[in-house]
């Protein structure tokens, strides 16, 4: 594709196309989130993870606060909406703006502890298995996207289950019943990132910028930029 060659609308494309191409892609809708009739999965569900890959934690952190300003304070969201779209899609932007085992092992061990300690998790527990899957990719050193995209969207499943099992009132059956569904969701999601990954790449222009904060700002800067 043709990069325009002014250095100050080359650094305005690369801050500002991969927010708005996947502001783009929010519109589409998916799944119902966990048997809910009102909250679906939009495609930020699925794509608004790929956030930490060009704007590192930082970054990714600052796009889900004016997110939630916007979603609380304009549209009136409550705090529960809030909490099931917003904080699963930070940690698992998080997953890929850093490989750190805080992120990619300390959320879902922390994760899988809070489920079993609930007494209707306790009794669902093979659910959390899946959550093993980002741990195992980390020891294993796996950086490829594929599973970089794995790891972040097992993270997000399970952050948003544990809100959901301590803010509603499920049964163990309802648990067992999503344990099938979960493996093609997470499947499905993970395709869907890798595969808007890849075009948004190839649309800026620009190599990837999976990191840490200050790579990604580097790299926005244009300093060491090729």
């Amino acid at each position: 594709m043709v990069v325009p060659s002014n250095p100050v609308m080359r650094k305005l494309i690369r801050l500002f196309s991969a927010p708005i191409l996947l502001y783009g892609v929010s519109f589409l809708k998916g799944t119902f989130i966990l048997g809910s009739i009102s909250a679906l999965f939009s495609g930020t569900s699925c794509l608004g993870p790929l956030m930490g890959a060009y704007l590192g934690l930082g970054g990714s952190f600052l796009y889900s606060l004016v997110k939630f300003v916007v979603a609380f304070f304009l549209l009136g969201k409550g705090s529960l909406t809030i909490l099931v779209y917003h904080i699963p899609g930070l940690c698992a932007s998080a997953s890929w703006a850093t490989r750190h085992a805080v992120v990619n092992v300390g959320i879902p061990v922390l994760c899988i502890a809070a489920f079993l300690a609930h007494p209707v998790g306790l009794s669902a527990g093979v659910l959390s298995l899946y959550w093993v899957v980002p741990i195992v990719i980390w020891m294993k050193n796996k950086k490829g996207t594929w599973a970089i995209a794995l790891s972040s969207t097992f993270i997000a499943h399970a952050v948003g289950t544990v809100i959901w099992l301590y803010t509603h009132d499920t049964t163990t059956q309802f648990w067992w019943a999503l344990v099938p569904l979960v493996a093609v969701e997470r499947l499905i999601y993970a395709a869907g990132m890798v595969s808007i990954y890849t075009v948004v790449n190839y649309v800026r222009g620009c190599r990837p910028m999976v990191g840490r904060y200050a790579t990604a700002m580097i790299r926005f800067l244009g300093i060491g930029y090729a």
